[in-house]
């Protein structure tokens, strides 16, 4: 049988891999998804630790949402059934993998099938595998003088709008168990390839793009069948071995409650804000291993840090070690205020020592100034933008402007969301300022979020620049020329200390005692699921330092700890969909996915549109509380007497006109960029 190509000269291993279960390919993908996190990859392959944990800490994992996997399983059948419109479909669903040899078998010579949900097993070097790809292609050609030959495409559908290497690498996972089932058919692989059906990518019999599984292929060979693979050490290594970090990759990890309470009872360097995997390692092979381990290396000084008592030569040996070096001083602070949380002994400051001005324009310099929070979620399932808020602030008084489609977002909708919301928007901020010109300033929390607005309007940039008002503010010499956009989530990062792993809009708002509140709603009631559900109360055993759950009664004397991954700052799209009708329980949902839903029923399109306003009075409320802003930054004042023209038939722009407003968009987003770079002291620039 011809052999799928190999870039790897590494040994495969022969030695029997023992896992509690075998490996499938989408646990695969995940940990490598995961950043690679061995934690994740043991207990998928060894779930009765994650059960026992789960249990000693009283928590539940987190599964897939709901709404992706019923949106996955939409498309997938989509896509299906339209293909088995135009060519033959095989569904081989809740078979045997002996059922699938025996399909290939009978494929006449001189054909071409589609087999749907095939069950492939075997072993990848010493480790038992399975997988059920979504689809295979095979084509049979007659051969007389050594048997058929057969070209094979193995397929996955993703629900996805952007292709990840992780669907590749299941593809290739798929393609070498798929060796064994040819193999036992009797049939050759002429040629092998892999692709993938993305949304928005059609699924077209001769016209699919297929690619090449080679480099795929290699890395399957290092994460599962060499003797020394990912797959091996995780099988060999303890759960307490296994290399970790808090992570923006632990989002949707079933397994992050775990990680996180362990991490908070170990003090582990993980609990350190910001820290970086480079810089945990850094600190574990020098010997550091702990948040408190680390906060004993360096102590409050007089407007800065310095060495504590006894331990100069240790701070010397651990700041020559990379990339520790003038980074220790931070990371001793934010190791402190992550320390407080749990004991109130550990001093810790407000604000970092030594961070630098940050790129908020001062008041005092531009008294006039017009402040706009803007708020962007987005539908990530259709990637539209399908809710915008705006709180507009300036000397004569603020306005608050929500907009938002009525159902999920197609292009139509967005497309009316951003100029309504742009119509009301601009007039806003000639309203609230006091003069015909002043200087305007804009505040997102991240840079997700203006990501998701510029996508958003370059969609539409032909209807945007009908509105004179729009085209006249983007193409100004002064709004093109000077730093118009910070992101208060950076300025939070650079200058504050706060004690959250998660430090998102929510986390760092309330630690900064803003109230989630309004006259109408508790916001942290209404938006409990996956918003504010990520604290948990314990208490430490005195015998052992493990924790133990504490009875509500008894939460007085109880440490608050961080029991969920929670480092996205979107509002959850399970909300808008709950609001709009479309995520509801069903009669064939199992009880965990029905507990799961019932945490997003209930909230109204209202809810869900006061939650947005309450966000941009968040961004404001974080911002106010700088005491001291950048009296560098300049700020011009903007020509404002036309905003208020936002009326235009939108089919009369000339194609000029749009393209030359499209170009403005893209240099205008360009120079923010630059310009919040040039913003930094010069050792952050060089960073």
């Amino acid at each position: 049988v011809l052999r799928l190509p190999r870039m790897s000269h590494a040994p495969e291993s022969t030695d029997h891999i023992l896992t509690e279960r075998t490996l499938g390919a989408h646990r695969l993908a995940q940990y490598v998804s995961r950043n690679r996190c061995a934690r994740y990859l043991r207990l998928a392959l060894f779930p009765s630790e994650a059960k026992t944990l789960a249990a000693r800490y009283r928590v539940s994992f987190e599964n897939l949402s709901p709404l992706l996997s019923e949106s996955g399983q939409a498309f997938e059948r989509e896509q299906v059934e339209e293909l088995g419109a135009r060519a033959d479909v095989r569904n081989l669903q809740n078979t045997s993998a002996a059922a699938f040899v025996t399909a290939l078998k009978s494929q006449a010579a001189g054909t071409r099938s589609f087999y749907y949900q095939a069950r492939l097993e075997g072993r990848i070097g010493g480790c038992e595998c399975e997988g059920y790809p979504d689809l295979i292609e095979i084509e049979r050609h007659t051969n007389n003088d050594d048997g058929d030959t057969v070209d094979v495409t193995v397929i996955d559908i993703k629900a996805s709008r952007r292709e990840t290497v992780g669907f590749r690498l299941q593809v290739a996972f798929y393609a070498r168990l798929l060796q064994d089932a040819l193999r036992q058919a009797g049939l050759k692989p002429a040629t092998f390839k892999g692709a993938i059906a993305a949304r928005g990518s059609a699924l077209a019999l001769d016209t699919i793009e297929k690619f090449d599984l080679s480099l795929y292929l290699d890395e399957i060979e290092q994460l599962v069948a060499a003797t020394d693979s990912d797959v091996a050490r995780a099988s060999a290594a303890s759960f307490a071995d296994a290399v970790y970090h808090l992570g923006a990759h632990c989002d949707g990890c079933p397994y992050n409650a775990l990680c996180f309470i362990d991490t908070a009872e170990r003090e582990d360097l993980s609990l350190v804000p910001s820290l970086t995997a480079t810089e945990k390692g850094a600190l574990r092979s020098v010997g550091v291993k702990t948040a408190r381990e680390l906060v004993a290396l360096m102590d409050y000084d007089k407007g800065a840090m310095s060495p504590a008592t006894g331990r100069e030569s240790d701070l010397e040996r651990v700041g020559a070690r990379w990339p520790l070096g003038s980074r220790l001083p931070v990371l001793a602070q934010r190791a402190r205020a992550a320390l407080r949380n749990f004991d109130r002994s550990v001093e810790a400051r407000p604000y970092l020592l030594g961070a630098d001005w940050g790129s908020l324009p001062d008041e005092s310099q531009y008294p006039n100034l017009v402040k706009v929070y803007v708020d962007a979620q987005r539908d990530h399932l259709e990637d539209k933008v399908y809710l915008l808020a705006a709180v507009v602030a300036g000397p004569a008084g603020s306005f608050e402007i929500v907009e938002n489609t009525r159902t999920k977002p197609d292009a139509e909708a967005e497309r009316a969301l951003l100029v309504a919301w742009v119509a009301r928007l601009l007039p806003a901020i000639a309203r609230v300022a006091d003069s015909n010109a002043a200087p305007v300033h804009v505040y997102l929390y991240d840079r997700r979020g203006q990501r998701s607005l510029l996508d958003a309007l370059a969609r539409h940039f032909e209807a945007l620049c009908a509105i004179p008002a729009f085209y006249d503010l983007l193409t100004s010499t002064p709004a093109l020329t000077q730093g118009m956009i910070s992101f208060l989530a950076e300025e939070v990062g650079e200058r504050l200390n706060l004690g959250a792993v998660c430090q998102n809009l929510y986390e760092v708002a309330r630690e900064m005692k803003f109230k989630w509140r309004d006259d109408e709603r508790e916001f942290l009631k209404t938006f409990r699921a996956r918003v504010f559900d990520n604290r948990r109360a314990f208490t430490r055993d005195a015998a052992t330092s493990r924790f133990v759950n504490a009875p509500e009664e008894k939460t007085g004397n109880a440490v608050w700890v961080e029991s969920a991954a929670r480092f996205g700052t979107e509002i959850p799209l399970e909300y808008a969909y709950a609001a709009w009708g479309l995520l509801k329980e069903t009669p064939e949902m199992q009880a965990q996915e029905r507990t799961q839903i019932r945490g997003f029923l209930g909230v109204t399109v209202e809810d869900v549109r006061a939650l947005a306003v309450e966000r941009c009075r968040a961004l404001r409320f974080i911002e106010a509380s700088f005491k001291y802003k950048n009296r560098q930054v300049e700020k011009q004042p903007l020509s404002l007497e036309r905003l208020d023209r936002t009326e235009l038939d939108t089919n009369a722009v000339a194609l000029s006109r749009a393209l030359e407003d499209f170009l403005y968009l893209e240099h205008h987003a360009k120079m923010q960029e630059l310009l919040l770079h040039l913003s930094l002291p010069p050792e952050g620039r060089a960073a």
